[in-house]
């Protein structure tokens, strides 16, 4: 080989060399790029995860004192309405207790007028007068 060869062989594998180091240097700098977004891939999915567990845990709190206020409620309804029960009750009593009163009042009235003792009306006045009924 001439030395114009030689030189040319020499430049060629000069120039190979540059470009292996070259695209080492590139392949290096993609690597770390691409490290790099795994690393972010990675943090961004570890926040989401932290915030899906967050917005569970939220929302299980929120269904746990939407069902305490409900069952409170019910309780209050209960309440109020047991309340409106017996209020009703003793108007109902109170009612039968007048009824019978007015029944014994005016059956003396009515035997004092007459004369004749009456007795025998106030078992049968005062079931009808307060509505029940005797077998």
């Amino acid at each position: 080989m001439d030395s114009h060869g030689q030189s040319q062989s020499y430049k060629a594998g000069e120039t190979k060399g540059r470009t292996q180091e070259k695209t080492e240097h590139a392949m290096d700098a993609v690597k770390d790029k691409a490290s790099q977004a795994k690393d972010k891939a990675s943090e961004t999915a570890q926040a989401a995860r932290g915030h899906a567990q967050q917005t569970k845990d939220s929302t299980a709190q929120k269904t746990s004192d939407t069902a305490q206020a409900a069952k409170e409620r019910a309780g209050e309804a209960k309440d109020s309405t047991g309340s409106y029960l017996q209020e009703k009750t003793g108007a109902a009593k109170e009612k039968a207790s007048d009824a019978a009163q007015y029944a014994k009042e005016t059956t003396q009235a009515g035997a004092q007028k007459t004369g004749v003792l009456s007795v025998w009306l106030v078992p049968v006045m005062i079931p009808q007068l307060i509505g029940i009924r005797i077998r």
